[in-house]
């Protein structure tokens, strides 16, 4: 994505095999969202049969719903925690990759660990090393989660955006405190997006060629 939001989209093109290919595999390794939907789904379908008498299949779905309590369970058992970044301390997203804890300082780098991460899960499907293409679904998941708090450049422009809009706002209505915490955001805002573009694949191809 970070490579469609900086109009690369020939970069863009040479990921999206690795991407498909996470695609196909998720099916092998569903996610703690996609567990719980389908516990929804099924325990709706348990009432359905008992509603219809249909006893014999409430009982084959309940049995269903147990063995999906028991991996979602599980799952969140070990699902590592995830660092958020905060305005105070300024504390980068972070995730455990290979046992040891990585941080982001970008979404750009973000995107390239999934991709890595990816490829890699598809090597070990591809040998059929189940286990480790199972830990590494359980990382991508976590890697997938940190998006929310590395907003990509079109984000990052739309959030700086509306915080314009809002100072603007503030001002007009005289309420200066507003102003000034908005005006630190839009800084912060700016220092993020900034950093983002510098590591956008189209940037970097930029500044590559200047120093030519």
């Amino acid at each position: 994505k970070i490579a469609i939001d900086s109009k690369d989209f020939q970069t863009a093109s040479s990921l999206q095999p690795a991407l498909d290919k996470a695609e196909s595999l998720r099916v092998f390794f569903p996610t703690i969202d996609e567990l719980e939907e389908k516990l929804s789904k099924t325990k709706a379908a348990m009432d359905d049969a008992i509603a219809k008498k249909d006893f014999s299949g409430a009982h084959e779905l309940n049995d269903e719903i147990e063995s999906l309590e028991k991996k979602i369970e599980a799952e969140k058992a070990k699902e590592p925690a995830l660092t958020e970044s905060t305005e105070s301390d300024e504390v980068a997203p972070n995730a455990i990759v290979d046992g040891e804890k990585k941080t982001f300082e970008s979404r750009a780098d973000l995107e390239q660990e999934i991709v890595k991460t990816t490829e890699s899960q598809a090597d070990a499907v591809k040998s059929k090393e189940f286990k480790k293409a199972e830990s590494l679904q359980k990382l991508l998941h976590d890697l997938e989660e940190l998006r929310k708090l590395l907003p990509s450049i079109m984000e990052l422009e739309s959030q700086l955006k509306e915080q314009k809009k809002a100072m603007d706002a503030a001002i007009t209505e005289k309420r200066f405190s507003d102003a000034e915490d908005i005006d630190r955001l839009i800084s912060s805002l700016e220092k993020k997006l900034e950093l983002e573009k510098s590591k956008s694949p189209k940037q970097s191809s930029k500044i590559d060629k200047e120093n030519v």
